[in-house]
Parts: structure tokens; sequence; C-alpha cells
């Protein structure tokens, strides 16, 4: 009973970080205007890399979220249902098809340093708390 509980968690968290992700794509039209940089894939990239940083941090031992079973309904689930790195891939592989390989570096630098300064942030409140 205890994998099976622990697959429906993750199968429950994925399908909530789908649709954040889904709901970004509604909420974040590319943006700036005229321009093809997927604000919405950036967006969620670096907010999952948040709250990521942040569950682990707050399921270090001692912590309120001190369980496997969160870290898999939150980390796993949630956030591996609403970060996409599937999605960052197709974008950057898109800009460099349309001729805008300037502006797929930007968005890959931005990416990936965004995405790992904000799981640090993430990590270190959450484990103060």
């Amino acid at each position: 009973m205890s994998v099976t509980l622990n697959f429906i968690l993750v199968m429950i968290g994925s399908a909530l970080g789908g649709a954040g992700r889904y709901a970004a794509d509604l909420f974040f039209p590319y943006a700036p205007p005229n321009s093809s940089l997927p604000v919405a894939t950036l967006a969620v990239n670096v907010i999952g890399s948040l709250l990521a940083g942040l569950f682990i941090g707050l399921s270090l031992p001692g912590g309120p979220l001190y369980t496997t079973r969160g870290t898999l309904f939150l980390v796993t689930g949630f956030c591996g249902g609403f970060t996409t790195f599937s999605a960052f891939s197709l974008h950057t592989l898109a800009m460099l098809q349309e001729g805008e390989p300037y502006l797929a570096l930007v968005y890959i630098g931005l990416s990936v340093v965004l995405c790992v300064i904000a799981a640090g942030i993430g990590y270190l409140i959450g484990a103060e708390m």
C-alpha cells in the first residue's frame, strides 16, 4: 500500500503542477511585445526552482515537511509537473531555427542562472523555517 500511495501522491501533485503550468501559459503570453521570448516557460521554471528549493529546505530533519510523502507530492509531483525542461529545449530550438541565436543565448543564460539562484534562495528560506 505504501508504494501505491506514493504513486498516487506523485500523480496528484503532477496533475496540480501541470494545471499550474497550463495556467501560466494563459496568463503569461509572449512578452515583451513583438518578441518570441517564452516568458511563461521561463517564469514557471524559475518559480518551480524556487519552490523545489523551498520544499527541500523545509524537508530537512526537524523541518515541517520532513516526510518522504510530502517531498514526493510537492517536489517530485507538483514541481515536476509544473516545471518543464522539454518546453525550454523546444523554445530554444525554435529561436535558433528562426534565426534568433542571440535571443536563444539570452534565454538559456536567464533560465540557468535564475533557476539556480531561485533554487538556492528557496532552499535557504526552507532550511531556516
